[in-house]
């Protein structure tokens, strides 16, 4: 059986698309970081063992999300690749 990452992670990231909408996206807070410059995004919001990266188009006032990924201790994945320093 195959089961969709998203449709697992989406009830947990439920309560935070209110907050994304309604907060300052490009405010830093303590679950919420500027990245340094990578390929994946600009942003992260961490959301329990979730990673959240995003970018932020202040002119559109859109939060684009580029990917969501769990974090286990040390190791970061996202789908089934687990990143490191190359990007996030």
């Amino acid at each position: 059986m195959v089961i969709d990452q998203s449709t697992v992670l989406w009830p947990k990231l439920r309560g935070e698309r209110v907050r994304l909408r309604s907060d300052q996206p490009l405010v830093e807070t303590r679950n919420r970081k500027r990245l340094r410059a990578n390929p994946l995004s600009t942003w992260e919001l961490r959301v329990g063992e979730l990673r959240l990266y995003d970018d932020v188009n202040e002119e559109q006032q859109i939060v684009t999300v580029r990917a969501i990924a769990v974090k286990d201790r040390s190791q970061v994945r996202i789908g089934k690749r687990q990143v490191g320093d190359e990007g996030v």
